[in-house]
């Protein structure tokens, strides 16, 4: 019963359909899945290469290689990915400045430039846009929603933050996530509980924040003003003892919080292949003990190994087949509003 409610609440408050989505069109596709195919879904894939799954991700993050492809024209994503009976979010993290996955066609200047060039903001921004959907990209793992103030800060010395007033974060992402919904392209927010004042990159290693407190819980209010408006919130690779001993993408109390705020965006880690997480396997089990629905892997040779362990975890009843549903129905339902893969032809 509590399943089928959360079943009604999801599918009411997601997206407004043209069409009925019915409660059985979702358990029954669920229902038709194997288990590899469930757990699959649960995975944003970077995929160096044109690949043919045996299983399908639930994402992938095209190599800049296969986007050059792609823009040449040799090579078409949507079609390509289009034959899968679910198809896989495509999705890359376009920001701008020293994170532009696009630079090899546009050098996109920063989000804090883009920021504070007022006349010209929202033509920059649809340029972006214009340039990732003609591509095939349905994701974009942006904006940085990070308070952070110091200059040396690995958010400002990689010119990734948007602001230092909190209020300017907000209705600029807002915004910026606005324009990306005209043309069907999901947003993700990102490093939820926000990476303050940390120097280093918790890509090389799991370190503390660094901030005070007030900047914390005013990363905090940014993040909840934020989740209605975004499809994804990224958490951060990093331990926050204000907050729990253990790092952000493995702590229940963490990952909770945003749940209650908004039960229908998508949690998701950031690599859990990275240098910083040792082990992907352990990391990968904890994240999603702690509530994560999905899983960032940046090495493509590990994600057989990742589902075939989560499929070994099911049947031991060392995780819940019920949590893997749930993480499910949010993301074929956001899938629904891109592909209507249920909408009846």
């Amino acid at each position: 019963m509590k399943l089928k409610i959360f079943l009604i609440i999801l599918t009411l408050s997601l997206y407004s359909f043209s069409y009925e989505i019915k409660l059985s069109d979702i358990t029954s596709k669920i229902d038709s899945m194997t288990q590899k195919e469930r757990v699959s879904q649960l995975f944003f894939v970077y995929t160096p290469k044109k690949t043919n799954f045996k299983t399908c991700p639930g994402g992938v993050i095209p190599s800049k290689t296969l986007l050059k492809s792609v823009y040449k024209k040799n090579f078409d994503l949507t079609k390509h990915f289009s034959k899968y009976d679910i198809p896989p979010f495509i999705g890359i993290d376009q920001e701008g400045g020293m994170v532009n996955r696009l630079s090899f066609i546009y050098k996109f200047p920063s989000i804090g430039e883009i920021y504070l060039d007022k006349e010209n903001q929202a033509g920059i921004i649809n340029s972006q846009i214009e340039l990732m959907a003609s591509l095939g990209i349905k994701v974009n793992f942006s904006p940085c929603v990070d308070l952070s103030y110091k200059d040396k800060s690995y958010i400002n010395r990689t010119k990734r933050g948007i602001s230092q007033n909190p209020d300017s974060i907000i209705a600029f992402s807002r915004r910026y996530m606005k324009l990306h919904k005209k043309k069907k392209i999901l947003n993700a927010i990102k490093h939820f509980p926000g990476y303050g004042d940390t120097y280093d990159n918790s890509d090389d290693f799991i370190t503390a924040y660094k901030g005070t407190g007030i900047q914390l819980f005013e990363n905090l209010k940014i993040f909840s003003s934020l989740l209605n408006d975004a499809s994804f919130v990224m958490t951060a690779n990093l331990k926050y003892p204000s907050l729990d001993t253990l790092p952000a993408l493995i702590s229940k109390s963490i990952v909770s919080f945003i749940k209650s705020q908004d039960s229908t965006v998508i949690v998701m880690t950031d690599d859990i292949a990275s240098r910083g997480n040792e082990n992907p396997y352990m990391t990968l089990k904890r994240s999603f003990l702690a509530g994560c629905d999905m899983f960032i892997v940046m090495d493509d040779t590990l994600f057989p190994h990742l589902t075939d362990s989560m499929v070994v975890w099911l049947n031991r009843k060392e995780i819940s087949e019920k949590d893997v549903e749930k993480s499910l129905i949010k993301i074929l339902l956001k899938k629904e509003y891109l592909y209507q893969i249920f909408k009846k032809k």
